[in-house]
């Protein structure tokens, strides 16, 4: 990556669905599940608490080496 490049996050995400939890009492998996998936239809999509729950199917984050390969 290029020196002063922009690097995406999603922590901003996870802050915000766990405010949202602490606020209504509900774990981040209710709440979120309740007050984003639900009201959208996304019938196909939850959130798994354990690392062991992910499956094949995950999507996973890579890496760009300097010379264009893909790394996890």
């Amino acid at each position: 990556m290029a020196q002063g490049g922009v690097r995406p996050s999603n922590g901003g995400y996870a802050v915000l669905g766990q405010l949202a939890a602490d606020l209504t009492g509900s774990s981040y998996v209710d709440t979120v599940t309740r007050l984003v998936l639900d009201p959208l239809e996304l019938t196909g999509s939850s959130l798994v608490t354990q690392d062991t729950d992910l499956g094949q199917d995950v999507v996973t984050g890579y890496q760009v080496t300097a010379e264009g390969i893909l790394q996890r």
